[in-house]
């Protein structure tokens, strides 16, 4: 699944960021559940507490973690 987020990053630029979340498929979940649940991993894997400094490569755009102030969930 591709799940599209704006990056606000500590230095006031935003990004846009296409991530592909491996997720698995359930018959009982629409849509609109599934993107949330895939931002929770993106969001948990960016903000997450042992997590003081990485790198993280999407393929067209490459971050450090620690520069990420906040995450958004685009439409």
């Amino acid at each position: 699944m591709t799940v599209e987020v704006l990056l606000g990053f500590r230095s006031g630029q935003e990004h846009r960021v296409r991530f592909e979340v491996q997720m698995p498929e359930k018959a009982d979940e629409d849509e609109k559940t599934q993107r949330e649940k895939a931002f929770a991993k993106i969001v948990r894997m960016i903000m997450h507490k042992g997590m003081k400094r990485g790198f993280i490569n999407t393929g067209d755009f490459g971050f450090r973690i620690e520069d990420v102030a906040y995450v958004k969930l685009l439409p």
